[in-house]
């Protein structure tokens, strides 16, 4: 309890470090979006996985047992605290992205180069548009952790767009090899394979991104990106090979199907 106590401080510090970003229109770097999502990210992981044992123990009870009723009003509250925790996350991001609001900014020159500055964007070209992928991806897992439980259409509306917007943006302009577009990548493709059944799609979306990181030139990145650039990749490989043989199981069992309608 005192460890998810700590995080919640931190959350609150994270909360007031981003409205001040939006106020100022700040953008935040790399160092200080990923504090702020891993921070959150945790509180809603211990939430998840507490909840998870919870309802491990109620089917190893017995039905009769009086403290089923307690268990299940634990499980309530810890999913209605994910609920809560995912709502404030997305709403307090949309509110970062709605200040900054340079959505085509280095890609039509929209804003005047002695703007750049002023606003902090240095690198518009490259800068803004990872900013703009990395809390579109947030966007996107936190809807998504709603609806790994028990999420409303809304909620799966909400992850689909913000992932597909996210991938749309990282994959004509960010590098193959940069850790947000690969991220995207692995989040975007798993919800697709996984929760919205467009299996295909999925599975093509991952190998596009996986191809073309093995293709691309090697840049040189600082370490911390270099080494979550390269075990975001392997997670994309592990996909595609665990997709595929299902892919091969689901056809053999086809062939195997057509077989003994034949036969019989």
């Amino acid at each position: 309890m005192e460890d998810i106590a700590r995080h919640s401080d931190a959350a609150e510090v994270m909360d007031i470090a981003l409205e001040c970003a939006a106020a100022e229109r700040i953008m935040l770097n790399r160092y200080e979006r990923k504090l702020y999502l891993n921070i959150f990210k945790s509180i809603v992981g211990k939430h998840r996985r507490t909840r998870e044992i919870f309802i491990d123990l109620t089917k190893r009870m017995h039905p009769d047992n009086h403290r089923v009723l307690i268990v299940a009003k634990n499980i309530e509250e810890l999913e209605d605290s994910i609920f809560s925790t995912c709502d404030h996350v997305v709403k307090n991001v949309k509110m970062y992205l709605t200040a900054l609001d340079y959505k085509n900014a280095g890609i039509e020159d929209d804003i005047a180069s002695s703007d750049y500055e002023k606003y902090g964007l240095n690198k518009p070209d490259v800068d803004l548009i990872e900013l703009r992928c990395f809390f579109l991806r947030v966007i996107g897992d936190f809807y998504r952790y709603k609806c790994e439980i028990i999420g409303t259409d809304d909620d799966m509306n909400g992850a689909e767009e913000a992932y597909k917007a996210a991938w749309e943006e990282a994959d004509p302009y960010l590098y193959p090899m940069c850790p947000v577009r690969l991220g995207i990548a692995v989040n975007y493709s798993i919800f697709l394979f996984e929760m919205l059944g467009e299996k295909v799609f999925g599975y093509k979306l991952a190998h596009k991104a996986y191809q073309e990181y093995l293709d691309a030139d090697d840049v040189v990145y600082e370490d911390d990106m270099a080494l979550e650039s390269g075990f975001t990749s392997i997670i994309l490989r592990d996909n595609l090979i665990y997709w595929k043989e299902g892919f091969k199981a689901i056809a053999a069992n086809q062939l195997a199907f057509e077989n003994e309608l034949m036969n019989g």
